[in-house]
């Protein structure tokens, strides 16, 4: 059962955006973000520049923004470096490719409702990735689908891209050590994930799911999470167990993260309607991307 929410304390909210380049995907972020008053619910915003140079500073100008960064240091040193200078109690960590898709009230609810777990310890995480609307580069219905029978679809799901992942499910028996950790996925493909894996998923009166780590991965992309948690609870992680696939040199938390030691954690991980997708308009580094510009070498994704 979920744990009773506790009255909100009076905790700091900043948020980050990373950005490296492609600066058109940052103006049509930060155009969504302004439309619906964004910056209005946090008590201090910093845009992260990668190789921070005049074209970063004039659009920080043109929206208003305070900003930092230096040479390019990756998304792991990004990352930290922008938490840390923040300096907030709790840090949404955002890119340039992650525009707002949602209302001004429903970012009002899930912020304040994020909040309110996270004060009460009921999460650790609360991913703000769109649930139903993720974007581009979101594999999770697709992995889901390769070791799980869909039971009762969410209508706006469509699995048909899908049809080699179902053809093949039989290789399950293959790797039946995946089975458990893609029990978190399915709160992207079913209406009532809490039903089928009641284990590791639960459901809030709110309307969110919680789930645990051993099935649900961490991601760099539109989470929000205490500052000191990231701090000194996974970046001593991610810094003392380096991947050995790197993003042009640079860590990022997700490889060495997303490992035996976060299964093992059972860190609780948030998840509702979601507010941000993944779009990208110029600078992608994916070649069957139609903004593909070459080996541009930035890091992000």
């Amino acid at each position: 059962m979920v744990p009773a929410l506790t009255a909100s304390a009076a905790k700091t909210l900043g948020v980050s955006i990373i950005s490296w380049r492609s600066w058109e995907t940052l103006e049509m972020t930060l155009s969504s973000y302004q439309e619906v008053g964004l910056f209005d619910f946090f008590d201090r915003v910093l845009l992260y520049f990668q190789d921070l140079g005049q074209r970063d500073i004039e659009i920080a100008a043109k929206f208003g923004l305070p900003y930092g960064g230096g040479p390019n240091c990756g998304i792991a040193d990004g990352m930290r470096n922008a938490a840390t200078e923040l300096g907030t109690d709790y840090v949404l960590f955002l890119e340039n490719d992650c525009p707002l898709i949602e209302t001004r009230d429903e970012v009002e609810f899930q912020l304040k409702t994020a909040r309110q777990y996270l004060e009460s310890g009921i999460i650790d995480v609360m991913r703000l990735r769109s649930r139903l609307h993720p974007g581009e580069a979101f594999a999770d219905v697709q992995k889901y689908l390769r070791y799980y029978p869909v039971r009762k679809k969410e209508p706006l799901v469509d699995i048909r891209p899908y049809r080699l992942e179902i053809m093949f499910r039989w290789l399950w028996r293959v790797k039946r050590y995946n089975l458990s950790r893609m029990k978190g996925r399915a709160i992207y493909v079913e209406q009532a994930a809490e039903e089928l894996f009641p284990e590791v998923i639960q459901k809030t009166a709110e309307g969110f799911w919680i789930l645990d780590s051993c099935c649900a991965d961490w991601t760099n992309q539109s989470v929000l999470c205490r500052r000191d948690f990231f701090l000194d609870v996974l970046m001593p992680y991610v810094d003392a167990h380096p991947s050995s696939r790197t993003s042009n040199g640079f860590q990022e938390p997700e490889r060495p993260l997303n490992c035996r030691w976060w299964r093992r954690q059972h860190f609780k991980i948030g998840q509702g309607k979601g507010l941000f997708t993944h779009r990208r308009v110029d600078g992608s580094w994916r070649k069957e991307h139609p903004a593909f510009e070459g080996e541009i070498g930035s890091g992000d994704t």
